[in-house]
Parts: structure tokens; C-alpha cells; sequence
């Protein structure tokens, strides 16, 4: 006899007339008597739906090794194609919602509902942008006797757009509005149960009856009085209030979301009210992408066929809220699942709609035209909970020139595409990339593009954008380029792009041995066509589909790649790909790159994207890139925000706020801050957040740690400094980034006054912090490796640990003999952080304690912003100066006090290295500055390069012209060299070029 555990909210499934057997216990029904057959690696069971049909509910652990089991495929009409689940239509007013009507818009007002005018001029701007329905919050007596005025007034007005009233701990205020509104929105976690104390408590079986008697008690009466006067109900479960006895009995989850709606949906039926709808909102759109799944699964089992309502609760602001909806809303359009939307922004209520509008119409698009590939079978993918597939990351092999191990990123990668004409300006690439810059060279940070896509490589001989390109691969910046590029331009350790065409005919075996290979892919081709990936050593694949498809569906040919590769056990890095058409909108961009790509990350596949828009700003393309990764909850590289969309109870202007906490916490990667108008979402909503601000009362806020308040009634003038003072407290604050560091030099050198501005504002910024710890004992470091998961451990090449840590953003190598060596931290409190934080993972092995934390050096640098003669300075300081120019660029300053040693360069940039205190750093910069404001290069020399240069250009004589200062130092033995560069040259290059067009011709065309 097999058994299976399902959870107790599959009242539906009876053995009255079959042969299924059943005994309930404290948190399962026991199923037996179960027909179990294998389905590749999974045992399945098979479930008959009790209603009449021909529907299978197929039963799999949720996770490996999980008792539970969920629902395995039918959670939505089809796998391999967009098809709207058929549900039964509700009526809201003269709207109908259901699979055979378009989806809905809708979004909810912000004025205070009892003043009357305020609400009803907002619901008129609503509609005229084009709502379907609106929701007003309604949570006292009085805010129900003021929407009896406002529907009349609109009714008045010829506005017959229909309202829902938002009820929260209100059963009576319900009852009332009822007979005015046309639909009314209840939560279950806090209709008939108190507030939630996220305390745990011990239920008996007869406890949990009576709490469901009380629940039916009090819901019974607003079901009654909504089928008298024909109206609509949303059973609206949010994932922030869900009551203590869910919590208790299912967990803070999806099961507790779809289970604290059901008891109410029960009701419904019992009392034979059918006109509801559903909705599963969260403001972690995978959470909610589960919880929606998770209900029309059981919807199925059951044979039930109520509508949805769709939304991202808290979603934010921006960008940001809209790729948060996208992701969530986007995901389950796809999947043919939702009825009615909205998206849920910190803005005005009417600017929702157009985002709501944009989303709806790629749903029912994709729907129409029923987007998909051929029908394959799906047995790799995890619909109810997150579980990665991650790729094999690039590793090094033997005889490799470059490391290509950081071409991607662990957590989720992003590539951007190139073009030439940003190679002639390398700097301002570097920048693009969002990469530092150390004396003009560029180093990968915390949201650095990870590797760029070049279609077009710089001819052989142009040796500036070749330049730029080896400096970023030097940095393990991966550079794709096609293979016809690569194979005509050649560029060394490039990674060269080939699709299917390429590989069948052989092409790729021109390039030489050891070329790391992209493959482009459809998913859709034939599986013979997917075999030549094989035989393949493949770096990563891009999923791309060309925009203008029609009946493909992006998303389904992405699955059945996936099913295809797990098949196979191929674990190839796949990057999904995208290119926008130009004059696409911007909105339009970010929903659909939310939607397309979102819709694969939720469920674990991808390893990064890449999203390509020609006439797009490219710093946009890039953020909207790592927007995504942050929204999927895979790479964090800004600050979080869970900002709720305001209502009729928020007690302070919230735009305003939250415009005011972004500003002063953006740049604390990792942590996450919820900002919410008032309490009724507040504590929930915040499970994933670090800190929490939230109106407590007109005029008051409360500051949370967590679910925990810590600081109550704070007077809002002084609660952002309190919530900053908070973030301090707990460690996670860090300095932002100063444009003008003058304060901060006077505070840190003791109100010291610097009297030249541009010194002031030109103060080095420390760029390393190398640190070291001995833990006093012999490590065993195999053992490290084994059980620690960021730790990295190769004897060949290296005798240490190498383990990395993400904040802060550090790398630390453990010796065998105790030693330690923390490097690449910002601060002195970043490295001893990050060295603890690795300590931390060695004591739970048994060794010893931390100690003997010491700064061993500090690096810095800087940019005095004016060319230096780096001859001038070598020659009137002899004894500490060191000058080569023939072996490096820059001149070595070595200075005795404080004991610093300067790298100094003609273009006026710095690093400062050797320092053990913050202070050296700042007073050898003191030191230093008047001595190379004496040196400053004239303007007299670059004038007449400059200028004969712009008759005479051939790149040869440009870099005789710009380097003999530095090779010859002509021009401090010779003054009068600059009268000759800046009259006689010019003219003589101008006379010759006049007389002789043909040796002008050839003088600039010689080098090509």
C-alpha cells in the first residue's frame, strides 16, 4: 500500500465512492490506497478529481525529500504554450471579470476617504485615464457613511465606474458599505482574527475547529448581505498579515497564504455565494508567484474556476516598482493565469495605470495568439518553491593567458552590448560599465557588467580601442565577439560568439585551439540540431529570440531548453538574451525584459541576461539589468526598498519620505528598508526587510528591526536621522561616496583647515584595505574548503583558502600555519568585519579564536586634476624619487614621514600605498601637493601640440609629439623649445600641406 502526505486543505479528495482511504492527523490528511508510477527520477502520485471530468491532479514532493505534496503540473491550462485558464465570471458592477472578458485595471486611491470631494475628483482622474475599477479604503464608521456621498457623487457626475471597498479589522464597518459599493475587498489575516503577534502557539484539533467557528461567525453575516444586494468579494490574502494561527500551523508561506484564503472561500460555498475572487499578494514577487500557482493548483484538485486578481504588493517607486510587478504579474500572464491587475507603485494613483494598461495588453497578446513551441515534457523545473539551477561558472584551464573565471558572476551575471564608438573613449566606457578607475585603468566593483558583446571588432592597427579592450579583459571582463569577426580582426582571449548554422557547417574549427565558445540558441530547434552542443566545450549559451516573433514564446522555448539540457546533464551558464526594437518606450522595455526574462528567474533558470536597446541610454540599459537580478531575489547590488503604494490610511505624504530615506540610504548594498504608511501590511510585509519605518500614528513613526519595534512615536522631523542612527547601530552603515570631502578631512584631522579648495576637494579616496589576523593555531584547510561553501582551495597554484565574502565585499586567504590575509575592503572597519565573518565560518569547525587583527596597508588614490612634469620632479628631488619612464610611466615618491610611498603620473593621478592609519594617508598628501603644484605643465606646450596636431595627425607623430617631454625632458633644459612647437612648427606643417595636397594625403594616411 503506497502513502503520500497532502495537506489538510484537500478537503475535496474523499474516498466516500472510491477506494481512497484517508486518517487526519494534527497538520496532514493521510492519502492511501494511491496509484504511484515513476516519471523519469520523480515517484508520482495520481490523484482523480472528485468532480466529474477527466482532470488528473498529478502529486510531487514539493522539494527534495519534502513530506509535502503539491500539485505537479496542473497549475495552469498548458506548459509549452500562453493559454487563460477558463474561469467562471464575476460581476463588479457592469464590469465582468473572467477568462472570457479582457484583463482589468485597476488601482486604488490615496485621499482621505472622509473628505468627500478630495476622493471623489481622484476616482474621476482614475477613470478618465482609462481604470476599469477603483478601491477606496474604508476603516471606520465615518469612512463608510462618506462613501454613500461619493458613489452618489459620482453617479451624478455620470461616472458609473464600480468601487470596492479595502476592509481590514472592520467586519462591521463591511457590513455597512455593502450597500453602497459594488464590491468589498476582506484580508483574511485580519478580518475575524486579531493582529498578528508572529507569536507561535499550540493548536488542538478542537482549538482549530472553534477558531474556524468563530471565522464563519463573523464572515457569514457580509457573505449574506453581498448575495442580497448582488455584490462581489475578493478573498485578498497579503503575505504581510497573515494571522498567528496560520502562521502557526503552515509557516510564514505560500501554504499559509492559499490556506487562510480557502477557510474563507469554504464559507462562500457553503452558503452558495460564488461571485469572489482571489488574490495572493507579496511584495517578494517569487514569493507571490508561488503563492498564485500554489492556489490554482488546488483550485484544479478541487474543480473550482474563481478568477484572480494579480499584484506585487509594495512594490516601490520607478523603475524599480515596475520591474518588481513585471517579474511577479508578467510571470503568471505567461502562464495564461489572472484576470484582473494592478501594479502597485509609491505614486499617483493614476500613474499606475499605464504600466497596469502596458502589462495587460502583453498578456492578452501573448494569450490571443497562444505563444508557445511544440509540447514537450517537464520534469526539471519547480513551480512551487525557488530552487536555482545554477550553471558551471568558467573555470581556468592550463595554459590560459587570462582568467575567465570572473566573465560571470555567481549570483546572477549581466552583459551589455558594445559598440565601436565607445571604444574611442575608454574612460568614459569604463564608467559605462560601472567600473572604478585606478590611474585610468579599470577594476571590477559590486555591479560592474560582468562581460560586454562587441559585434564589430577595431581594425588590427587600431591600437587605442584594442588597448581598451585588453584592460578590460585583463580584469576578467569577458569580451564576446562574433566569429566572423574574430576570424577576420582576430582579438587575443576573445570569446566568440557562433549559432547552430556555424557549428553544423564547422566553421568554429578554424579558430585556434583553446577558444573559449557563446553558442546562440533558439530552444525551439529540433533536438538533433541541440545535439552538437554535446560534443561541445561551451563557456555559456544565450537564449535568444528575434522581438518580432509572434508565435514563439520567448519564455516556453526557454523552458524547453532547460528541459533539454537537464535531460542531458549539460550545466552550461545560460544568459538570456534579448534585443529591443529601436524607438521602443521605455516602460515597454522594462516590462517586457521583467516579464520575458523575470518569468524564467522566479523559477531558478538563467544565469544572468542580456538586454540590447540601440537609441537606450546605456547606463539605463544597465540599471534595468540589475534591477532585474535584484527583483528575483539573485544578485543585491543596491539598496532595497519595500515601499507600500499609499492609501486612505497612510499617515504621512509618502512620496515625500520615501524620495527623502532613497536619498540618504541608497548606497547601502545588501540592506533592505521597508518605508509603509501605517501598520495594517506593516510588520508582515517586512519579513524580508532589515529595517523598517512605519506610521505609527499622525505625525509618529516607528522604527522596526525585522518584525521587532524598537523606537515607537518618533516625531517625523527627526525620524529619518533616527532610522540612519538604527542602520549605525546594527553595523550596517557605511560613509556614501562624497563629492566634496572637505568636511570630512577637517573632522578627521581634528577641525584641521585646508586653505587650498581645490586640495580639499581633491582628497585621495582609500581603494584598499589589506589587513591580517592570526588565529594561533594550525588550520586544516581541506576541511576548510569541504564544509565552508565560499571558500576556494587549489595547492597548485595557491597554498592558502581563498574565501570571498559579499558584505562587505572582501577576499581573505587562510594559511595552514593560522595565519589570515584580508584584502580588497574600503574601510578599516570593512576589512575587520570581513576577516570576522570568515573567522566565524573557521570556529564552527572547532579552531580558534580571533586575534591579532592588524592594518598592514593602506592603498588610496587620487587626481589633482593638472599635468605634471614628472621631469621637473625627478630632477629637484633626486634622493626619494625614482624615474624610468622607459620601464613605467610613473614616478616613485618615497617620503620619510610619514613613511608612504607615491606613484605619481604625468596626467596628475595618484596611488598612495604603505600607509598604516587613514592619517598618513591625508597628511602624505599634504606634503606632496604643493610640490607638484610647482611642476604643473603649461598651457604653452599643450597649446601647440594641440594645435599641430590638428594639421599634421598621423597617430605616429602624435606620440612623439605627446611623449618627448616625458622621454627627453627637452623642455626644462630648453625653454625656448615651446616659441619653436607653438609659431614654427605649426607653420611649417601648414605651408607644406597647402603646397603639396599629395604629401599631405600621404602623411595622414601613411599609418593606415
Amino acid at each position: 500500500m503506497a502513502t503520500g502526505a497532502v495537506p489538510a486543505s484537500f478537503t475535496g479528495l474523499t474516498g466516500r465512492e472510491t477506494t481512497l482511504g484517508f486518517t487526519k492527523s494534527m497538520d496532514f490528511v493521510r492519502v492511501s490506497d494511491l496509484k504511484r508510477f515513476k516519471s523519469g527520477r520523480t515517484r508520482i502520485s495520481v490523484i482523480r478529481n472528485s468532480n466529474p471530468g477527466s482532470d488528473i491532479a498529478e502529486l510531487k514532493p514539493a522539494s527534495e525529500g519534502s513530506p509535502l505534496l503539491v500539485p505537479r503540473q496542473k497549475y495552469c491550462e498548458s506548459i509549452h504554450k500562453t493559454v487563460r485558464r477558463k474561469t467562471r465570471t464575476v460581476m463588479v458592477g457592469n464590469v465582468a471579470i473572467g477568462s472570457e472578458h479582457p484583463i482589468r485595471i485597476q488601482t486604488m486611491t490615496t485621499s482621505d476617504t472622509k473628505e468627500v470631494s478630495a476622493t471623489v475628483e481622484e476616482v474621476m482622474r482614475i477613470a478618465d485615464k482609462g481604470a476599469d475599477i477603483v478601491r477606496i479604503t474604508v476603516q471606520g464608521k465615518k469612512e463608510a457613511d462618506a462613501c454613500f456621498e461619493i458613489k452618489n457623487s459620482l453617479v451624478q457626475k455620470n461616472y458609473n465606474i464600480p468601487l470596492v471597498a479595502d476592509i481590514h479589522f472592520a467586519p462591521s464597518v463591511a457590513l455597512r458599505v455593502a450597500e453602497c459599493f459594488d464590491k468589498i475587498r476582506v484580508n483574511p489575516g485580519n478580518f475575524a482574527d486579531r493582529r498578528a503577534q508572529f507569536e507561535k502557539l499550540e493548536y488542538t484539533e478542537e482549538d482549530y475547529e472553534k477558531e474556524l467557528e468563530h471565522i464563519e461567525q463573523v464572515f457569514t453575516p457580509l457573505v449574506e448581505k453581498c448575495k442580497k444586494y448582488g455584490r462581489a468579494m475578493r478573498i485578498g490574502t497579503n503575505h504581510g498579515s497573515l494571522s498567528d494561527r496560520i502562521m502557526s500551523y503552515y509557516g510564514d508561506s505560500p501554504r499559509g497564504m492559499v490556506e487562510s484564503a480557502f477557510e474563507f472561500a469554504r464559507i462562500c460555498r457553503k452558503l452558495d455565494f460564488h461571485n469572489f475572487v482571489f488574490s495572493m499578494k507579496a511584495s517578494n514577487p517569487v514569493i507571490m508567484v508561488q503563492a498564485y500557482r500554489l492556489l490554482v493548483a488546488e483550485m484544479y484538485v478541487q474543480g473550482w474556476d474563481y478568477p484572480l486578481h494579480l499584484g506585487v504588493t509594495e512594490a516601490g517607486e520607478g523603475e524599480d516598482g515596475r520591474m518588481k510587478s513585471a517579474i511577479g504579474i508578467g510571470t503568471l500572464l505567461q502562464d495564461g493565469l489572472g484576470d484582473t491587475i494592478r501594479v502597485s507603485l509609491t505614486e499617483a494613483p493614476e500613474e499606475e495605470i499605464d504600466p497596469c494598461k502596458r502589462l495587460a495588453n502583453l498578456g492578452m497578446r501573448a494569450a490571443d495568439l497562444q505563444q508557445g513551441v511544440a509540447p514537450f515534457e517537464e520534469k526539471h523545473r519547480h513551480y512551487f518553491d525557488f530552487q536555482r539551477r545554477s550553471g558551471q561558472l568558467p573555470v581556468q584551464k592550463e595554459g590560459d593567458e587570462v582568467d575567465y573565471r570572473g566573465v560571470l558572476h555567481r549570483d546572477g551575471s549581466v552583459l551589455m552590448s558594445v559598440s565601436l564608438d565607445q571604444l574611442k573613449t575608454p574612460e568614459l566606457l569604463y564608467k559605462s560599465l560601472a567600473a572604478k578607475l585606478v590611474v585610468g585603468m579599470p577594476f571590477k566593483d559590486l555591479a560592474t557588467v560582468d562581460s560586454i558583446l562587441l559585434r564589430q571588432l577595431p581594425p588590427v592597427d587600431d591600437d587605442d580601442s584594442r588597448l581598451a579592450l585588453k584592460r578590460l579583459i585583463d580584469v576578467s571582463m569577458g569580451v564576446i565577439t562574433p566569429l566572423s569577426e574574430q576570424l577576420t580582426k582576430p582579438l587575443p582571449n576573445a570569446m566568440v560568439l557562433v549559432n547552430t548554422k556555424e557549428l553544423s557547417s564547422g566553421a568554429h574549427k578554424l579558430l585556434p585551439e583553446g577558444t573559449r565558445l557563446v553558442v546562440s540558441l533558439r530552444g525551439d530547434e529540433p533536438y538533433e540540431v541541440l545535439d552538437l552542443i554535446k560534443r561541445l566545450d561551451v563557456t555559456m549559451l544565450l537564449h535568444y529570440l528575434p522581438y518580432s516573433e509572434d508565435k514563439i514564446s520567448r519564455v516556453h522555448a526557454a523552458r524547453r531548453l532547460f528541459e533539454y539540457l537537464g535531460d542531458n546533464g549539460l550545466n552550461y551558464p545560460v544568459i538570456h538574451h534579448i534585443h529591443f526594437p529601436s524607438g521602443i518606450h521605455r516602460d515597454d522595455l522594462v516590462i517586457s525584459a521583467g516579464t520575458n526574462v523575470g518569468a524564467l528567474l522566479v523559477d531558478g533558470l538563467g544565469d544572468g541576461l542580456l538586454l540590447e536597446a540601440l537609441d537606450k541610454d546605456f547606463n539605463f540599459i544597465r540599471n534595468t539589468s540589475f534591477n532585474l537580478l535584484q527583483g528575483c531575489r539573485m544578485r543585491n547590488t543596491k539598496t532595497e526598498y519595500v515601499s507600500c503604494p499609499s492609501c486612505g490610511r497612510t499617515l504621512f505624504d509618502l512620496q515625500e519620505i520615501s524620495a527623502q530615506i532613497r536619498e540618504k540610504t541608497s548606497h547601502l548594498p545588501g540592506v533592505s528598508i521597508a518605508i509603509m504608511g501605517c501598520i495594517v501590511n506593516g510588520p508582515g510585509e517586512m519579513a524580508d526587510a532589515d529595517f523598517g519605518y512605519v506610521g505609527g500614528a499622525p505625525g509618529k513613526i516607528d522604527l522596526y528591526v525585522g518584525k521587532t519595534v524598537v523606537k515607537r512615536a518618533i516625531e517625523m522631523e527627526h525620524a529619518t536621522d533616527a532610522l540612519i542612527q538604527l542602520i549605525k547601530d546594527h553595523g550596517r552603515w557605511v560613509d556614501p561616496p562624497a563629492e566634496d570631502c572637505r568636511g570630512r578631512i577637517e573632522e578627521e584631522q581634528g577641525g584641521g583647515r585646508i586653505d587650498n579648495p581645490l586640495q580639499a576637494s581633491i582628497v585621495p579616496t582609500i581603494q584598499n584595505v589589506i589587513s591580517t589576523v592570526n588565529l594561533g593555531c594550525k588550520l586544516d584547510l581541506h576541511q576548510i574548503t569541504v564544509k565552508a561553501q565560499n571558500a576556494e582551495y587549489n595547492p597548485k597554484r595557491l597554498h592558502s583558502v581563498i574565501m570571498r565574502t559579499r558584505e562587505p565585499k572582501a577576499t581573505v586567504l587562510i594559511f595552514a600555519s593560522g595565519k589570515m590575509v584580508c584584502t580588497g575592503a574600503k574601510s578599516e572597519a570593512e576589512s575587520e568585519l570581513a576577516a570576522r565573518k570568515c573567522v566565524r565560518t573557521i570556529l564552527k569547525m572547532g579552531f580558534a579564536k580571533f586575534k591579532d587583527f592588524k592594518i598592514q596597508n593602506m592603498v588610496a588614490n587620487s587626481d589633482v586634476r593638472f599635468p605634471i612634469r614628472l621631469e621637473g620632479l625627478a630632477y629637484a628631488n633626486p634622493q626619494c624619487t625614482s624615474y624610468e619612464p622607459e620601464l613605467f610611466p610613473g614616478l616613485r615618491y618615497r617620503m620619510k614621514e610619514p613613511k608612504i610611498t607615491l606613484l605619481v603620473f604625468a596626467s596628475g593621478k595618484l596611488v598612495i600605498t604603505g600607509a598604516k592609519h587613514r592619517e598618513d594617508i591625508h597628511k602624505a598628501f599634504e606634503v606632496i601637493y604643493p610640490a607638484l603644484e610647482e611642476f604643473k605643465k603649461s598651457i604653452t606646450l599643450s597649446l601647440s601640440v594641440s594645435f599641430s596636431l590638428s594639421l599634421f595627425p598621423p597617430p605616429r607623430l602624435r606620440f612623439l609629439l605627446t611623449n618627448y617631454n616625458r622621454r627627453r625632458g627637452l623642455r626644462f633644459l630648453f625653454p625656448g623649445l615651446d616659441f619653436l612647437l607653438l609659431f614654427l612648427f605649426p607653420g611649417l606643417c601648414f605651408l607644406l600641406g597647402f603646397l603639396f595636397p599629395r604629401l599631405r594625403f600621404l602623411l595622414m594616411n601613411y599609418n593606415r
